[in-house]
């Protein structure tokens, strides 16, 4: 969520985190979704980052309000949908290129923004991935090892202009409450400007751009 005078501050990692989950208020600030107050992952003057609880009921205009220190915000409403496309976090948000990570370790890039390499394997951050074969938690980050999607890597395509990349993991990012791919990007791949994407799952699809060999610089 955007907004203004959502904070005083900025609040992450231990401020927003304790005893093995999200909290679901900081320093006096809340996000409420129809009702229920959702955990909180990033709280900042002009953003908030929070989990729509398991539980939300579908529907086109559920209602989502910031309270701070007694304050409450204008209501603002969304749409809940019982099966959505599944989405990628992107590092430009003007050119919907993808945030990528992993690579090879010289590449210095297993935390930031990566030029794919062919051959070499990489991280797509995602959410909206769909079922897990574990339950997941409200504000609960997933545990260690694999929490895959229903089905496993043979429910999620990822195909880069229109070429098939292999998946190795796609499911619940470990110790987060988001979801992740794992995929290894294939020949031809053409360099210079990002490349076209789609990822699908359950016969879902969501596409956007990847960034190609030489289209940024390795580590940026």
């Amino acid at each position: 969520m955007f907004g203004t005078n959502l904070a005083d501050n900025v609040y992450q990692g231990s401020q927003v985190y304790s005893n093995g989950r999200f909290l679901n208020s900081v320093a006096g600030i809340a996000v409420s979704v129809d009702g229920v107050n959702a955990p909180l992952t990033y709280v900042g003057p002009t953003q908030i980052n929070f989990q729509v609880p398991w539980g939300t009921p579908i529907g086109p205009a559920v209602n989502v309000q910031v309270m701070r220190a007694g304050a409450i915000g204008n209501v603002q409403q969304i749409a809940i949908a019982s099966a959505a496309a599944p989405s990628v976090f992107l590092y430009n948000y003007a050119a919907d290129v993808a945030w990528v990570t992993g690579g090879i370790p010289a590449e210095g890039c297993s935390q930031s923004q990566c030029a794919v390499e062919v051959g070499d394997v990489y991280t797509l951050w995602a959410n909206g991935l769909g079922p897990k074969t574990q339950t997941e938690q409200d504000g609960v980050p997933s545990p260690g090892g694999a929490v895959s999607v229903i089905g496993g890597t043979a429910s999620c395509h990822l195909t880069i202009e229109g070429i098939v990349a292999t998946v190795s993991y796609c499911g619940a990012a470990p110790g987060e409450i988001i979801d992740q791919v794992n995929f290894t990007c294939p020949v031809g791949i053409p360099p210079g400007a990002p490349v076209a994407a789609q990822l699908t799952i359950g016969g879902a699809s969501g596409t956007f751009m990847l960034p190609s060999p030489a289209s940024a610089p390795a580590g940026e």
